[in-house]
């Protein structure tokens, strides 16, 4: 019996010690919440911010007042775009997201601003 608790313990060791290097999280998020010049939210705007490098695209939605999250993207360099009708498109450009990071990019649409760089 000592002899198998001591196979299963030095088959498993190896397991559990390289676990931490590759269980860990590599991933980003970005976070925020989309108002207007008067400082009104925009709920259900749609959110989507595309990986500079690869050309990857992760959408969110806006909650009830203006938050949107967008959870577990890979580290890199993304451009950030919201639409919500009545609203001014937003685009940001060349925002760097890095392990296990949360970046905060507020979204504000003043009257006549198409873009923010």
């Amino acid at each position: 019996m000592k002899r198998l608790f001591r196979s299963l313990r030095a088959a498993l060791l190896p397991l559990a010690l390289t676990c931490p290097g590759l269980c860990q999280n590599v991933n980003g998020t970005f976070t925020g919440v989309i108002t207007d010049a008067t400082g009104a939210v925009a709920p259900n705007a749609s959110v989507t911010a595309r990986n500079t490098g690869t050309a990857a695209a992760f959408t969110a939605r806006s909650d009830g007042e203006g938050v949107y999250w967008i959870r577990s993207i890979p580290v890199g360099v993304y451009d950030i775009t919201a639409e919500s009708p009545g609203f001014q498109k937003f685009e940001a450009r060349a925002i760097r997201v890095q392990v296990n990071e949360i970046v905060r990019v507020d979204i504000k649409t003043p009257t006549g601003m198409l873009r923010i760089q």
